[in-house]
């Protein structure tokens, strides 16, 4: 049996399994039966099987129905070729989807996540999943490590090993630091580890932790701590002192962890890092701005910067810990033009630097800036190679190398017709020049990934609003038949179809 079939079949087999034992979670569909209408041509996603030019337009194709709660938070998405699957970061089901995409049916989830932040009380030690150990949202994102395990990060300080092939967790690794851990079981502070990248070189993990929780701060009367905002920028007295930082684990048994760097100079939370393995350096984006007014704002007038800093692996080892503090003016860095020049006569949003996907054959990276759309530079010196501004800025992005195409999903600027300037669409960007080709309605469509084998498409999850009507559901998920429930939709290249094309 071909590896990828015995894969699929895994993943199934390990689904059904893991049904039976979950009785807190809703009942999942009966996979025979839907794997069995998978094959039928009533399934676009199986019966479109042609191989389409990977230059041509990209049309919204099917769609996926989850089993579980409806699809309300989720936080990442990822393509894993060895599994030929989708995986999905679902904090409304306190798992991992998995999504094959062979049948293009879910086939089970890896449970044992904090879930979404919400019904927390407020305060310090209850942000999140509304414990002290459990502080911050999760799983937040994922990095595979080789063809059957995937590092996920989660709520306090926990990053999760996951066996891909039977949807367990392996192992627990905390990253919580002794500045903000209080020393015991119930006083981490640390909060959520968010984002990461892999080494696969030097075999290091690069987790963030991206909102520390100042005890003292957080348990000074009259401050809020109940939410990622009022962690990042706090404004009473006394001030945060514990900036993001980063932590950086051996992918090797016994997953000893090396080292810590800390973002003294950081304004928000650091954002989604990348491997280059042609310069063999992490980049990581750290904003040092924020807004569009006041001392902080990314404005010329104001001095606002934001900086991509540039890690060498090998400054960790196995045999010596060691902790750094880094700012842009003592460490290797590339410096981020201000959003006015990035961006003249738009007023920056907020959220001033974000999540960044890489394509390292063309080495451009693309990075989300301004509240207002995406930065494309040069891997090797920073140096701006296009700005877009026909799609807003969003949190996550994806390039893949199959069509050599960055993925986005954010609102278009005038809406994305039929859309309206709220309505999200999937942003096409080439992955070599920086320029926009295209913009595709997908409405609540979030976490773009891409398979690159063999047909490349395009998946989004596609959430609903919190306690929305299903009659009244206008998400990409009608069309197909899911109303009030969330689903994973699919795109796909189709020469036939040129009416999309956003030029």
């Amino acid at each position: 049996m071909h590896s990828r079939a015995r894969v699929a079949a895994s993943l199934v087999i390990a689904a059904v399994a893991l049904s039976c034992e979950r009785t807190q979670q809703p009942a999942s569909p009966d996979l025979s039966i839907a794997l069995g209408k998978s094959h039928e041509p009533s399934n676009p996603c199986v019966a479109d099987r042609d191989l389409d030019r990977k230059t041509a337009s990209v049309e919204i194709l099917c769609g996926v129905q989850v089993a579980g709660n409806p699809l309300i938070s989720v936080a990442k998405g990822w393509f894993v070729d060895a599994t030929n699957a989708y995986y999905v970061d679902d904090q409304s089901n306190r798992g991992v989807d998995a999504i094959d995409l062979r049948s293009y049916t879910w086939v089970g989830r890896i449970p044992g996540f904090v879930g979404a932040a919400t019904g927390a009380s407020g305060g310090a030690i209850t942000y999140g999943g509304g414990t002290a150990t459990s502080n911050g949202q999760g799983p937040n994102s994922m990095v595979p490590v080789d063809d059957h395990r995937m590092w996920v990060s989660d709520g306090n300080s926990q990053v999760a090993i996951v066996n891909l092939h039977s949807l367990t967790v392996e192992s627990w690794i905390s990253t919580a630091a002794p500045q903000c851990d209080g020393g015991t079981a119930t006083t981490h502070f640390c909060g959520r580890v968010n984002e990461m990248t892999y080494d696969p070189d030097d075999q290091i993990i690069l987790v963030e932790n991206p909102n520390p929780l100042d005890e003292a701060f957080c348990t000074t009367a009259g401050n809020n701590c109940a939410s990622t905002a009022a962690i990042s920028f706090p404004t009473a007295s006394p001030q945060k002192t514990l900036a993001s930082y980063a932590t950086f684990i051996s992918a090797r048994h016994p997953y000893r962890v090396l080292g810590r760097i800390w973002f003294a100079d950081v304004k928000g939370t650091t954002e989604a890092p990348v491997w280059d393995h042609e310069t063999h350096r992490f980049l990581l984006p750290v904003p040092t701005c924020s807004g569009a007014t006041g001392a902080t704002a990314c404005t010329a007038s104001a001095g606002g910067t934001q900086y991509v800093a540039v890690i060498n692996p090998r400054i960790f080892s196995e045999h010596h810990f060691r902790e750094l503090t880094w700012t842009q003016a003592t460490m290797p860095s590339f410096a981020i033009p201000d959003c006015a020049h990035l961006m003249p006569g738009i007023t920056p949003g907020t959220g001033m630097i974000n999540d960044m996907a890489i394509n390292e054959r063309d080495q451009t990276v693309i990075m989300e800036v301004c509240g207002k759309g995406e930065l494309v530079f040069n891997a090797h010196n920073g140096d701006v190679v296009n700005v877009v501004t026909e799609i807003s800025s969003t949190d996550e992005s994806w390039f893949n190398p199959g069509d050599r195409r960055f993925y986005v999903v954010a609102t278009a600027p005038g809406g994305a017709t039929p859309g309206n300037a709220n309505t999200t669409s999937l942003g096409v960007i080439d992955g070599r020049t920086g320029l926009w080709l295209q913009n595709v309605l997908d409405v609540g469509g979030k976490i773009p990934a891409a398979s690159d084998f063999p047909q490349n498409r395009a998946l989004t999850t596609v959430t609903v609003p919190v306690g929305v009507d299903p009659t009244r559901d206008s998400t990409a998920c009608v069309g197909f038949g899911f109303k009030g429930t969330g689903c994973v939709t699919v795109f796909e290249h189709e020469d036939d179809k040129q009416s999309n094309w956003g030029w």
